[in-house]
């Protein structure tokens, strides 16, 4: 009896066995168009989600790349918030109104 199982949306069955080059390849094809369906889906959101999706994707990459090397201002301003914290001292309720006021969301 033959396998009667639709293959998943936008996949089609390959008579590739697993592991080899040819099925890497469709493997890879699939990929590469989910990922160009998914970006083409963040277009049509709003702006500030598709920043947040920007990040998301640039943070994914960057676990493959090399550690971030800061200049000593950046270094300072991140002394400074920890620091901030550590006291306690953080944004209002109006504040953070007004930078997601400012910032679209």
């Amino acid at each position: 009896m033959g396998d009667d199982r639709q293959p998943a949306h936008g996949a089609r069955r390959n008579s590739a066995r697993p592991g080899s080059p040819g099925r890497k390849c469709e493997l890879d094809l699939i990929a590469k168009k989910l990922l160009e369906e998914a970006i083409e889906r963040v277009r049509q959101l709003p702006e500030a989600v598709q920043d947040e999706a920007a990040e998301i994707l640039l943070s994914l990459a960057s676990k493959r790349a090399e550690p971030v090397h800061l200049d000593e201002g950046t270094r300072q301003a991140v002394r400074e918030g920890k620091a901030q914290a550590g006291r306690r001292e953080f944004a209002s309720d109006e504040e953070m109104a007004g930078f997601f006021k400012h910032h679209g969301e």
